[in-house]
């Protein structure tokens, strides 16, 4: 029996193996939302980065699929001399950041309502056992609840550049922006 599992097993991964060899990788990109102010609170666009040059900035209007050709006027491109402030987020930093919240939430609820609740005797009534264990699991819930809350309200921080129309307080930032644009996660 175990060689029948064993051949089965084998026979279902081989074929499988050979045929990844030939699917080339997608390369994951990650998309930074991208706010760009002339003044504090005078926005110029909201996009995402596309590309840092020597002199300016290159901001993706719109989200599109990356395998498809992007079109010259889904870009707008900003001077350094009209930029005061850049801030920048992954674009899918709250929902990934509310979802790791969710499940440390769940995970230290669980375990201090394991470890807070006293165990039931082992002659009380089943339904006092009961007790414990959904004490246990609402605890794990609405810790779950507030770990979830406190990872969006983390996702949700910008990173912040300041350019004050600068060309060298730019190029202080520009190795880290270029590092998040689209164009270099596409080349490397």
């Amino acid at each position: 029996m175990k060689k029948v599992v064993l051949i089965i097993l084998l026979g279902s991964i081989i074929p499988n193996a050979a045929f990844a060899q030939n699917i080339t990788i997608n390369k994951k990109i990650k998309f930074y939302k991208t706010w760009i102010y002339q003044h504090k609170d005078t926005l110029l666009i909201k996009g995402f980065l596309f590309e840092i040059k020597d002199s300016s900035i290159v901001v993706l209007n719109k989200f599109v699929d990356i395998n498809q050709e992007i079109k010259t006027g889904d870009l707008t491109e900003f001077p350094i001399k009209k930029i005061e402030i850049i801030k920048t987020r992954n674009k899918k930093g709250i929902s990934t950041g509310a979802v790791a919240g969710i499940f440390c939430g769940l995970g230290i609820g669980l375990l201090a309502g394991s470890l807070i609740y006293e165990p039931a005797n082992s002659d009380s009534h089943p339904v006092d056992r009961l007790d414990k264990g959904a004490k246990v699991v609402v605890t794990g819930i609405l810790s779950a609840v507030l770990g979830g809350g406190i990872g969006a309200t983390v996702g949700i921080a910008k990173c912040s550049y300041k350019i004050n129309k600068n060309w060298n307080d730019y190029m202080l930032n520009a190795q880290s922006m270029r590092n998040k644009s689209i164009k270099f996660q596409l080349q490397n």
